[in-house]
């Protein structure tokens, strides 16, 4: 009998809240030995996304709380006006 086999034949027996946390214990397990070729993948894929992220907050500038109600209000006539 493989170790896999004994699990399900254990969880099985178990009632079902149990069976919940075992399943969600082993998605836990399963996220934290994610295969290192896709974890570099996930970095480099959030690296670019900070990246994008500052280029936009130096694109835009900081708007204070009035400007940007004035600035929420004029647009908003702007899309009123739309057919």
């Amino acid at each position: 009998m493989t170790t896999a086999e004994r699990i399900y034949a254990e969880v099985k027996r178990l009632p079902e809240d149990l069976v919940d946390r075992v399943l969600d214990f082993v998605l836990f397990l399963e996220q934290r030995h994610v295969p290192a070729e896709l974890m570099s993948n996930q970095e480099s894929n959030a690296s670019e996304i900070r990246r994008l992220a500052e280029a936009a907050q130096r694109s835009f500038p900081l708007l204070e709380r009035d400007e940007s109600a004035r600035e929420a209000f004029a647009l908003r006539r702007e899309w009123d006006r739309q057919p």
